[in-house]
């Protein structure tokens, strides 16, 4: 298992992480985990990660949760349109962003650098975590 972890992290380091923690916890704790799919357990992890992410970046930049939810479940890399997209972008509250953030951006630049951000967090956090899944 161990040489399993130390092969997965050159090539996907968040996972290889998320494993390493449960390799841990079934090591010393293996009690804890009889008569349980560790597959399922892991598919647990894997989800509540996602979804803290999800409600981070929800907050951080004023749009629903589970539209943004919803569009990653649903997200297609090189599609043109997305499932989900219209209801994301419904979703987002710029006057509620533009008062409550300092440096605002101006409503074209804030659309930009969410669609920018969202796709990043999915390319790059969460289908990462959802390899083989």
């Amino acid at each position: 298992m161990d040489s399993y972890i130390e092969s997965l992290n050159r090539t996907n380091p968040s996972l290889a992480e998320i494993i390493q923690n449960l390799w841990t916890q079934v090591q010393e704790e293996p009690e804890r985990y009889r008569g349980q799919s560790i597959t399922g357990v892991l598919d647990q992890m894997i989800e509540s990660i996602i979804d803290s992410h999800i409600v981070s970046f929800a907050k951080h930049w004023y749009i629903g949760a589970d539209e943004l939810r919803y569009y990653i479940q649903h997200y297609r890399k090189g599609a043109k349109k997305q499932a989900g997209e219209s209801q994301l972008t419904k979703s987002q509250r710029y006057k509620d962003y533009k008062a409550e953030v300092a440096d605002a951006l101006n409503p074209l630049s804030y659309k930009k650098q969410i669609k920018e951000a969202y796709t990043q967090l999915i390319e790059e956090v969460i289908e990462p975590l959802r390899v083989g899944r």
